[in-house]
């Protein structure tokens, strides 16, 4: 026999990604008693590891050529200009930090 306890719950969510994720909080802040099922992240794959990381290391990356050109536009200073992969890490992780939170 099986020590584990039953839970009844309104709503179970399977999938923890954008979707079941707003649904959760949704019927939660209803009243709802809401039980949430998720194998791996907490706000899916895009958020997490695919669209908006790249998102935010494309944009570095853009930031970072343009730094690089920008003495043709009459911009100074920018001459070395590198990338410090702590700081875009954090930079990135910061975003995904938040969108996972909200």
């Amino acid at each position: 026999m099986s020590t584990n306890a039953i839970e009844t719950v309104d709503l179970l969510v399977v999938g923890g990604g954008k979707a079941g994720k707003s649904l959760a909080m949704e019927r939660a802040k209803a009243g709802w008693k809401v039980a949430m099922v998720e194998r791996r992240f907490v706000g899916g794959t895009c958020i997490n590891v695919a669209c908006i990381p790249t998102k935010s290391l494309v944009n570095s990356a853009r930031r970072l050529s343009d730094a690089r050109t920008d003495e043709a536009f009459g911009i100074v200073g920018t001459e070395g200009a590198r990338v410090d992969l702590a700081k875009l890490r954090a930079h990135k992780e910061g975003i995904v930090g938040a969108m996972v939170a909200a």
